[in-house]
């Protein structure tokens, strides 16, 4: 069983690393999202084909400092073996991962 023993408040605009459970709610986000699922029909890829890798961007002066932010690499993955980084869409989706809205 865990035990916290210490807690230290962190400046504000401070935040932690991104979670294993953001990374997956960020590819069910992207996945879902009309805008990723229009431009991925466009060139072929099936809305059931979408997969997401998120990377946290970290910060940016353009969105502040109480934003999450994911940029997520997306691919299309046409088999259940097949490799998740084999076909890359050339479009790269970016989402707050405190809200999983599109930027």
């Amino acid at each position: 069983m865990w035990t916290i023993r210490t807690f230290i408040q962190l400046p504000d605009g401070v935040e932690p690393q991104i979670t294993p459970e953001e990374l997956n709610a960020a590819d069910q986000a992207v996945r879902e999202d009309a805008n990723v699922i229009r431009l991925a029909a466009e060139v072929g890829v099936a809305a059931s084909e979408i997969r997401a890798d998120g990377w946290s961007i970290g910060y940016d002066d353009r969105f502040g400092k109480k934003r999450r932010l994911q940029q997520c690499m997306v691919f299309a993955c046409f088999g259940p073996h097949e490799n998740l980084y084999a076909h890359p869409l050339d479009f790269f989706p970016i989402l707050d991962s405190n809200t999983y809205e599109g930027m």
